[in-house]
């Protein structure tokens, strides 16, 4: 079982609903990513969901900004504990280094 904080929760809430989304839409499958099962010694990166929709500042410069954006819900996992999340762009790669983890999932 994976644990996350008040916090966290209330701001994936914060930023689903900016988005015009309904929490629903990512309801079930953020209970089976806290159901799972994750070796407490590694990290991981795990794609919750592709919202079909782009959330976030679609600026050209995808650098320069204080919030995430892209349409894949991501969240990092570190000893049994959500300790971020953010959305982040299709087309960028997701191997393991890219996202400082151990593994994607």
């Amino acid at each position: 079982m994976v644990y996350i904080s008040v916090h966290c929760k209330k701001r994936i809430v914060e930023r689903i609903r900016q988005a015009g989304l309904d929490v629903s839409d990512i309801e079930i499958e953020m209970n089976d990513v806290l159901r799972d099962t994750y070796d407490k010694t590694k990290s991981y990166a795990v794609k919750v969901k592709d919202l079909g929709i782009f959330i976030g500042d679609d600026e050209s410069n995808h650098y320069d900004r204080d919030e995430s954006n892209g349409e894949v819900l991501w969240l990092i996992i570190r000893n049994n504990y959500v300790c971020t999340f953010f959305f982040r762009r299709r087309d960028q790669p997701t191997e393991a280094r890219k996202f400082s983890v151990d593994e994607i999932r």
